[in-house]
């Protein structure tokens, strides 16, 4: 079960208090608006509605100011009862850093999901109700990191993570060098991080298809496209590529990619990539660039700046701009400005 919205968790505890049958509990509430969670809540609810619960897998995401009482050696002591130590034998970590204001995570151990987002400079400043030897990450596929994360805990480091998220300010840690099962990375809008930084970690991932990124980080990766080595190993790697908002918010109309960029971004990618995510200014580009150029394109997404009734993509309107396109097997699925091209083999 997961929960996006602050309050949901007291609706969530009202409707598990019908379900006296239940035997197994996993609950993931990344709102982080919410208050620090109480285990002294939790435990008076299980041991008075949910008699029969054996497993009880969470993830709590929280807001953390220091100056109220939501200490974490506090929150976690309401965790550490008999109930949970002995009865149950469940165990906890919390991990935050010592910033005044800052998102800290509390989870069960081991940690149960497949998604795992690091909030902390350090891993060792994370308190746990118990140290357990087993790997307590193995679940885990998807790293995020939002802040710069100088000591990792090293079962995080491993094969298993396939999806890497680096949205921090700041150069990457050593750690990430140490990544070599990374299939997609997503580099947020404020990451610093050199051209031959990201040489590196491109070799160091043999596996990478699929990138994620603002056209300004690319433009920085790439040196303005005048490093030719990253470019040369984009143009050979990249099966996937999204454009992203530069200000990691959701797409804007008008957070459009020029065609004068369009153009060097299609010069690189236009030899492996099969799937392309992208906000540009027409439909003019997408039928003049996009399609004539990127041969070997499987699925398409893209947004239109200039948009009305007018002004759609349709088959027809295709095969007016070039007789090529009346042999271009292809469908179109069209959301207001917004447009998905699903495409047989071309080349």
């Amino acid at each position: 079960m997961f929960i996006t919205q602050s309050g949901d968790n007291e609706i969530v505890r009202a409707s598990l208090r019908h379900l006296s049958q239940l035997s197994s509990l996993s609950l993931h509430d990344s709102a982080w608006e919410s208050p620090p969670p109480d285990g002294r809540i939790w435990e008076e609810l299980i041991t008075s509605s949910l008699p029969l619960l054996k497993n009880f897998e969470f993830c709590f995401k929280f807001w953390r100011d220091v100056s109220l009482a939501s200490d974490t050696d506090q929150i976690l002591s309401t965790f550490a009862t008999p109930f949970y130590l002995q009865e149950k034998s469940w165990f906890v970590q919390c991990d935050a850093h010592h910033q005044q204001f800052s998102i800290a995570v509390l989870y069960s151990l081991p940690f149960a999901f497949e998604h795992f987002e690091i909030v902390t400079h350090s891993f060792d400043e994370s308190i746990s109700t118990k140290n357990l030897k087993k790997n307590l990450y193995e679940n885990v596929n998807t790293l995020m990191v939002d802040i710069t994360c100088e000591t990792m805990n090293e079962a995080l480091i491993t094969k298993n993570i396939i999806d890497l998220s680096l949205k921090h300010t700041g150069k990457p840690a050593g750690w990430v060098f140490s990544m070599t099962g990374i299939y997609q990375l997503t580099l947020g809008h404020q990451i610093n991080i050199s051209p031959e930084e990201f040489i590196r970690l491109l070799k160091c991932n043999p596996h990478l298809q699929s990138l994620i990124v603002s056209y300004p980080t690319l433009k920085l990766l790439t040196n303005k496209w005048e490093n030719k080595k990253v470019c040369e190993l984009l143009s050979r790697k990249i099966r996937s590529l999204k454009i992203s908002s530069s200000d990691c918010s959701p797409v804007h109309m008008y957070d459009y990619v020029k065609v004068d960029d369009l153009l060097r971004i299609v010069q690189v990618f236009s030899r492996s990539c099969q799937h392309l995510n992208v906000t540009v200014y027409s439909r003019n580009i997408v039928a003049g660039l996009i399609l004539r150029t990127m041969g070997h394109l499987r699925s398409l997404k893209v947004r239109l700046k200039e948009h009305n009734d007018d002004l759609k993509i349709t088959r027809e309107w295709l095969i007016k701009q070039n007789v090529m396109y009346e042999n271009l097997d292809c469908s179109i699925v069209a959301d207001e400005n917004e447009y998905s091209f699903w495409m047989s083999r071309r080349r």
